[in-house]
């Protein structure tokens, strides 16, 4: 596989899957929905870049694709409550909550649908691990990622972690 996809995917897993568990502390859990729904969206444009136009269609067909056959009747709420993370820091049409993976995905009293932080995390895990998967054969899904890092709209994930003198 080309070293700038194998890079890409390797900062993506330092940045999302390492990081994502430190976030599932009470006064952080509300930080852990927002690196989820960006690592979805990071990763759905990887895979789609230009094959499905816009950032609503690809999130909403990765969810579909990849994650567990549960999240597809949320797939659009899913990006309506993303909507509502990123441009309102409000879990709009979704209820969110840490630590009872009993209540994931089921529906509250108001019928709002719940995501409970640490089995929602696990499902973009799962669902990028399944992805990276795939992508080891097609050589038209390594275009596409490869395409999409050199777009405007996607690029390259790198990350600096700075600390007492240390650059790593």
């Amino acid at each position: 596989m080309d070293a700038r996809i194998e890079n890409t995917l390797a900062q993506f897993k330092q940045a999302h899957l390492d990081g994502g568990p430190h976030l599932f502390r009470a006064e952080t859990a509300f930080l852990s929905f927002l690196c989820t729904l960006s690592a979805i969206e990071a990763i759905a444009g990887y895979r789609y870049g230009d094959i499905i136009p816009g950032p609503g269609e690809r999130f909403r067909n990765f969810v579909e694709n990849y994650f567990p056959p549960a999240y597809n009747p949320h797939a659009a709420r899913l990006w309506d409550f993303r909507n509502g993370m990123i441009h309102a820091f409000t879990p709009r049409r979704m209820a969110i909550i840490r630590g009872a993976p009993l209540l994931h995905l089921t529906l509250d009293p108001t019928g709002t649908p719940v995501l409970n932080a640490e089995d929602f995390f696990d499902g973009m895990v799962n669902a990028s691990e399944k992805y990276t998967a795939e992508l080891q054969q097609p050589a038209t899904l390594q275009q596409a990622f490869l395409h999409r890092l050199q777009s405007d709209e996607g690029g390259a994930i790198h990350v600096v972690v700075v600390g007492f003198g240390e650059v790593h």
